[in-house]
């Protein structure tokens, strides 16, 4: 179930229909009046969104839908474009099935050149807050995987430790240096945090923490893929460019009396020094003619990273370890966002400011990849994931495309390409990618015979036999499927050609159809429509090349 942020507000057509003959009525005659009245109906006619997007929220370790509440924001690019069914503004919405739906205004059109950015800023009980951008790059329905990783069941490579050294004066200045540490389970990554003294810590308001303090480090291994994938925010320079990371980590720090602090400031007296262990040799790239930064993301505001120019810091290799000192005393280094999301309640939830990660980045040459799919009849769109040391990314292919522009391959890093196609069975191949050559080809195998395309047909009835579903059309919907016993973690599939049918003769919304991609015959599948809030769940045979199968609607539509 999703419950939205804010009470509807019905900006539609309302048709209204008064079932029967009303030429005859006259002032004698009130018979046919209190027919009409009896079986006056309202129907809500709502308009089409042409392009609409559905988020599966999803256990960072376990693959599986979050099916409790997480909380949702719309920041960034073009959040204020962000609308729900009744193609009201949306600013956030309560997630509690693991599904998001939402719409894009109609005004704008996406397209790969000119794609809509939408960063999701989520948060939920039990679960490290996470903030990612979607590019949502073309016209009708697209799907999308927000990973979030549950606090006491994370990814292998995302290590979480805390220490309580470290005191500040009544001014917030550090009098015992701050010390932690966090490493991987084979201790070849790493890091190293030491805030010495003078630097200066504050909270959200500008007011200096005093006392002794506790520090909780979060670090992302960047050799391990599930923790690149759910890195909880966007790996990109200062020009959004993508970077490879060498490592990230989220810092929270607080007093004895729970006051957080949201920024440490270096003064000339004191620095804040970060040493990342890392092995160079996984990246097969020179470190001393690559490009390193030191990026803080700043909150939704601007989307991009904040890069500390090179002037402000100096960087040392030695033995493998990278040795960050920053000590500029007009820098922030920010650890709690500058998002609106502190003023913004969801239900009886209120929104924290979230940690903000610190990405020690490497920013060498970059080039496009021309990235080539042989289908080998796999129709439909296609998932794929490129991973590499420190970075993981995911787009699709549409089902009327063999390829995709891979923007921001880092020049001589060993990449992976796994492609999966509807049929569900991966393909994956691992090249050194090199700008002079920047092509990549993956040959699919065929699906299996067993496999076949249905189409299915939902008819819809209420649960009130005397009603019908009184809406014209159910934009923003949609439709998510996979086998019953599927193993856990299993991907949920997601319907890109749903369409709703509504008979005019009878004033009532009654079905709608949609294709379901290379399924097995006589097999099980469980499928789950949603749209504004609600979830209707159902487990289906796949018997033939046509199903039709009848759902009970128990909601506010029925009339």
């Amino acid at each position: 179930m999703r419950r939205r942020l804010a009470r509807v507000s019905y900006k539609v057509v309302l048709a209204v229909t008064v079932i029967g003959a009303l030429a005859g009525i006259t002032a004698c005659d009130t018979s046919l009046l209190n027919d009409a009245v009896d079986n006056f109906k309202v129907v809500i006619g709502l308009e089409p969104i042409n392009t609409t997007s559905t988020v599966l929220v999803t256990d960072a370790k376990t693959g599986e839908l979050i099916e409790s509440d997480v909380y949702v924001l719309f920041e960034g690019q073009d959040a204020d474009a962000v609308i729900d069914t009744y193609s009201d503004p949306l600013q956030g919405d309560i997630v509690s099935d693991g599904i998001l739906n939402f719409g894009i205004q109609n005004a704008i059109t996406p397209s790969v050149d000119a794609p809509a950015r939408i960063t999701l800023s989520a948060q939920a009980p039990g679960y490290l807050p996470i903030r990612k951008t979607i590019s949502i790059e073309e016209v009708g329905a697209n799907a999308f995987t927000l990973k979030m990783i549950r606090e006491n069941n994370r990814p292998e490579g995302v290590i979480i430790s805390s220490s309580t050294e470290g005191s500040t004066d009544a001014s917030g200045a550090v009098t015992v240096p701050i010390k932690a540490t966090a490493s991987s389970a084979n201790s070849v990554f790493g890091v190293e945090l030491d805030v010495q003294q003078g630097v200066i810590a504050r909270d959200e308001e500008g007011n200096p923490l005093s006392g002794n303090l506790s520090t909780k480090v979060t670090y992302y291994d960047p050799s391990d893929p599930q923790a690149m994938a759910s890195v909880p925010a966007d790996l990109t320079n200062e020009n959004g460019e993508n970077v490879l990371a060498l490592g990230v980590i989220n810092l929270e720090m607080a007093n004895e009396q729970g006051q957080q602090a949201a920024s440490l400031s270096t003064s000339d007296s004191g620095k804040i020094e970060f040493r990342f262990k890392v092995d160079p040799d996984a990246y097969n790239i020179d470190f001393e003619s690559a490009e390193l930064g030191l990026y803080n993301h700043s909150g939704a505001a601007s989307k991009r990273a904040k890069q500390f120019r090179r002037s402000r810091y100096e960087i040392e290799i030695i033995n493998g370890n990278v040795f960050i000192a920053v000590w500029d005393g007009a820098i922030d280094v920010l650890i709690r966002g500058s998002s609106s999301s502190n003023d913004i309640q969801l239900g009886d939830y209120q929104l924290k400011k979230t940690p903000q990660p610190i990405i020690l980045g490497m920013d060498n040459s970059r080039c496009t990849n021309t990235f080539q799919v042989n289908r080998n009849g796999n129709t439909g769109p296609l998932s794929v994931e490129v991973s590499t040391m420190g970075q993981n990314r995911e787009f699709t292919i549409s089902g009327d495309s063999n390829s995709y522009e891979i923007q921001g391959l880092n020049d001589g890093a060993e990449y992976t390409y796994t492609v999966t196609p509807a049929s569900g069975i991966p393909t994956s191949v691992t090249e050194t990618f090199s700008c002079n050559a920047p092509q990549t080809q993956v040959s699919l195998p065929a699906p299996s015979p067993t496999l076949i395309t249905a189409e299915v047909q939902v008819n819809l009835q209420c649960q009130n036999s005397t009603e019908s579903v009184a809406v014209t059309n159910i934009p923003g919907s949609s439709v998510s499927y996979r086998k019953s016993d599927a193993e856990a973690g299993t991907s949920w599939k997601v319907v890109n050609d749903l369409s709703w049918d509504f008979d005019e003769a009878n004033n009532a919304l009654t079905g709608g159809s949609f294709t379901v991609l290379w399924v097995e015959q006589g097999a099980e599948y469980t499928f789950k429509i949603t749209y504004d809030g609600k979830m209707y769940r159902r487990d289906i045979i796949i018997d033939d090349r046509v199903v039709v199968y009848e759902e009970i609607i128990t909601d506010g539509i029925c009339q």
